[in-house]
């Protein structure tokens, strides 16, 4: 448990981390939020089903390696190599020691890990080699048998969850390098940030302390008011309306926090493979703010936070044509037999 969680703490340094490290090194927006689509590229990645003990023995030590390279390279390209394998390294880690941890401690140190994130700033190089020989070294001197038993058959995506996921990562990046645009505090950005994230834990920590909570109207409701959050959020960069912009940010936890509700719509989300759908989100939304860092000029700020509330929608109407789907299977007449 205590590795587990300690890989969970330097899950969030290493994300963030990254953000702040390459967006303080002067880099355009673009090249950052690709950088920050290597670290989700690693958690995708990491399939336990197809993990071998000795690939990830061989992964564990190729990446202590590349991390020592990339101390002296001053290359992008190796540095984005080591992301990738730090980040998936961290997973192999964090699945042969996980035990049976509550989601609100799992995410406790992830949270914890972005307030000490600015380290990344200061020490990235060191930080990388860090994480990724202590890493090695527990990868090596794991049991063998560990992640072979982290198995599963269903490989069924669920798209409400892609695009939940996808909604969050095309803009979340875009908002702590705002605040340090604006205030020129590297600390207040990372304090926000967390602020949203302690918001995002209260819809599941409050609701499943009343086991008879409706989780379809929840998810529809906390969404509705996630697509409003998000369109003032869009607005306000346009207006350049900085109070209404921190405080609809700040509350988008509160709508996004449903997302524990997803896997409870339908019978067919209910045996999704989520932690794929996740990753697949995660990758897919921090890709596409790159790519649209790359062509927007003017107004990204609103561009990416806008894009984020199309895909709000698009989870809402994922979900009623998930639901309507189901319903219709329901009502069609069994065969005779």
């Amino acid at each position: 448990m205590t590795t587990f969680l300690l890989f969970s703490f330097l899950s969030g340094v290493l994300e963030l981390g990254t953000v702040l490290r390459y967006f303080n090194e002067g880099y355009p927006l673009w090249n950052i939020f690709l950088m920050a689509s290597m670290y989700q590229l690693g958690n995708l990645l990491f399939l336990p089903e197809r993990l071998q003990p000795s690939l990830a023995r061989g992964l564990g030590m190729v990446n202590g390696i590349v991390s020592v390279v990339c101390m002296y390279s001053g290359n992008l390209f190796p540095e984005a190599f080591g992301i990738v394998l730090t980040s998936l390294c961290i997973q192999i880690v964090r699945a042969e020691h996980k035990e049976n941890c509550p989601t609100w401690i799992k995410r406790t140190f992830r949270i914890g890990g972005f307030l000490f994130s600015p380290v990344m700033v200061f020490y990235g190089p060191a930080v990388m080699v860090i994480i990724s020989i202590l890493a090695a070294v527990l990868i090596v001197t794991g049991n063998d048998g560990t992640v072979q038993k982290r198995r599963t058959k269903n490989r069924t995506i669920s798209f409400v969850m892609v695009y939940h996921q996808m909604h969050y990562f095309i803009y979340t990046y875009i908002m702590p390098l705002t605040v340090i645009y604006l205030t020129k505090n590297i600390y207040m950005s990372v304090f926000l940030y967390v602020l949203t994230w302690l918001v995002y834990l209260l819809p599941e920590w409050v609701l499943k302390k009343n086991a008879r909570y409706d989780a379809k109207r929840i998810f529809f409701i906390c969404h509705l008011l996630l697509g409003v959050l998000m369109a003032v959020l869009s607005m306000s960069f346009l207006t350049e309306n900085i109070w209404a912009g921190l405080c609809a940010w700040m509350l988008t936890g509160a709508g996004g926090g449903s997302v524990f509700c997803i896997k409870e719509l339908t019978e067919a989300n209910a045996v999704c493979n989520m932690p794929l759908s996740e990753n697949i989100g995660h990758f897919l939304g921090s890709v596409l703010s790159a790519v649209i860092a790359a062509a927007v000029t003017d107004h990204i700020g609103m561009t990416l936070t806008g894009v984020s509330c199309i895909f709000v929608c698009m989870t809402l109407l994922a979900a009623v044509i998930g639901i309507l789907n189901e319903k219709n299977r329901e009502g069609q007449p069994g065969e005779k037999i």
